[in-house]
């Protein structure tokens, strides 16, 4: 199940950038993982961030905490979440995103 969200899927960076940039204003949230083929997570943010500064995004690692390259500016690009993480976990951090969200939009990284 997808937690009760409607979730658009892509298998790497470049293909997300081509299916969904056009769709930005759809959608309500991006998790997505630091390291992939064709276009890393982060420059998939930074490129949407530039079509839409206020995308909230969830970044996901299995380096996360073991890699010191998630500090400065691309901690602000949005939150990291380490795997191994349980559906509940993913789901903490989605929802709290998405809270935050409502409170405090994200600006321009």
């Amino acid at each position: 199940s997808n937690l009760g969200y409607q979730v658009l899927e892509a298998p790497d960076g470049a293909a997300a950038l081509e299916g969904f940039g056009h769709r930005l204003s759809d959608i309500d949230l991006m998790v997505t993982d630091v390291l992939m083929p064709k276009l890393g997570g982060v420059e998939l943010a930074r490129a949407l961030r530039v079509r839409r500064p206020d995308l909230p995004i969830v970044f996901m690692s299995g380096f996360a905490g073991r890699d010191s390259a998630w500090a400065g500016e691309d901690a602000l690009l949005g939150p990291m979440l380490a795997k191994p993480f349980t559906r509940a976990g993913l789901a903490d951090a989605v929802r709290r995103r998405l809270d935050l969200a409502k409170l405090a939009p994200v600006s321009e990284a």
